[in-house]
């Protein structure tokens, strides 16, 4: 019941900043993105009580959490501020590494490597929300610094500490940011990272991690596809072993977490109905398998014109869209508002790329109607970066799905 108020109240954080910007954005921060949203950071809390005032990590938090209400309230006014505290925390980072190296540092190694590892993630989390709008030959490798800064801090560390609980989950985060800032800017995974993922997959067994190893794959296919290291027809038979692996893991999770579909008379569900899900974490959990699924579905089809290929595109675009009116349909859940509250927000910006693939493979001219429609009743209720998706999906340039990825703060938007 206590964990539910709190939802409720993070889920209607006032939109205008009572405080200054820093104060304001750091409490959204803390209370709706970290509270109450993602699972990505639930480490933070317990490393910021530990955390001394102006240290790395209260800087980081201090930029990441500026860099998302810019993001949340479209304030890129805020960016500058933003800035500021970035540079700060990365001089702050160097000192915190330096001193820990000392023989006279008096904290725990431990607490110090997650710390460190905790502000690098951070600030690569303040990159991609803040240089959303930069393309890869503006910044090259920009969008991968700290991703990387990261990998090798856990390179760096002793075996023993590799079993810590606190550092296996900031690894589990530095290795998916590092698979995902890859495959964005289509450039090779860091040497190690593979061996690093196998080495510690002997202390970690979780979902997020299977889905992890999955990626690693899909990734592995579109960087060599893309840069011409791998031919055809040898991509397509990785693709269709992939599309099986996919399947059997999505059924093992739709078997725990079966939404249910309910009739509708509104018009905002497509088909007069929806699927609902117990929550919004579920219901992105699944969506990523399905849309690993399309994106390879979509390719296969490209090269063999098959008809039962298509009808699973068709059937894969259904099912994600079925699962956008639950976050937007006021009566769909008690929580939701109109204009939307900043948790539907950031629920809806996670749906923004799984909806741009669908717009772009279905071959069913009501289906891509009823998405740009959707688009554009999110952008009137506060997701202004669904109506730029719209002006893309009906524009002549067609933007591959990884570089809208990138436009939309690649894996900053999602909960998991």
């Amino acid at each position: 019941m206590q964990k539910a108020l709190v939802q409720r109240r993070a889920s209607r954080l006032p939109y205008a900043p009572q405080w200054s910007p820093d104060v304001s954005s750091r409490h959204s921060f803390l209370s709706l993105f970290i509270g109450t949203y993602s699972s990505a950071f639930d480490i933070l809390p317990a490393l910021l009580a530990d955390s001394v005032p102006d240290g790395s990590l209260q800087l980081s938090v201090d930029a990441a959490s500026l860099a998302f209400m810019a993001f949340q309230l479209n304030r890129f006014d805020l960016i500058p501020l933003a800035n500021k505290y970035y540079f700060r925390a990365i001089r702050s980072l160097a000192m915190a590494v330096q001193s820990s190296i000392q023989p006279t540092s008096n904290a725990p190694s431990q607490s110090l490597s997650a710390m460190a590892l905790q502000s690098v993630l951070l600030l690569d989390f303040y990159d991609k929300m803040a240089f959303q709008h930069y393309q890869p030959s503006e910044a090259p490798g920009l969008l991968q610094i700290h991703a990387k800064g990261s990998l090798s801090i856990l390179r760096s560390l002793p075996k023993g500490e590799l079993r810590n609980p606190a550092t296996l989950q900031l690894a589990t985060q530095s290795i998916l940011v590092t698979i995902l800032s890859c495959g964005a800017d289509a450039t090779d995974f860091p040497e190690h990272l593979i061996g690093l993922y196998n080495e510690l997959g002997s202390y970690i067994q979780s979902d997020r991690w299977h889905l992890i190893g999955h990626y690693i794959r899909l990734v592995n296919i579109h960087i060599n596809v893309r840069n011409g290291k791998m031919g055809l027809s040898d991509a397509l038979k990785r693709a269709r072993e992939y599309s099986l692996d996919i399947v059997e893991e999505e059924n093992k999770m739709s078997r725990l977490w079966r939404p249910y579909r309910r009739d509708t008379c509104e018009a905002r569900a497509f088909d007069s109905h929806y699927d609902a899900y117990p929550n919004h974490k579920v219901a992105q959990a699944l969506n990523k398998y399905r849309i690993m699924r399309l994106g390879v579905a979509s390719f296969v089809h490209r090269l063999t014109g098959s008809v039962e290929v298509a009808e699973d595109v068709e059937q894969l675009v259904r099912t994600i869209c079925a699962s956008v009116p639950q976050i937007i349909l006021p009566e769909a859940r008690p929580q939701n508002t109109l204009p939307f509250s900043p948790l539907q927000i950031l629920e809806c910006s996670a749906v923004l790329s799984p909806l741009y693939l669908c717009a772009r493979h279905t071959r069913d001219p009501a289906m891509r109607a009823w998405i740009l429609q959707t688009l554009e009743y999110m952008a009137d209720n506060g997701v202004k970066m669904a109506q730029t998706l719209a002006n893309i999906i009906e524009s002549p340039l067609k933007p591959e799905i990884w570089d809208w990825f990138r436009m939309v703060g690649s894996y900053t938007c999602s909960a998991l």
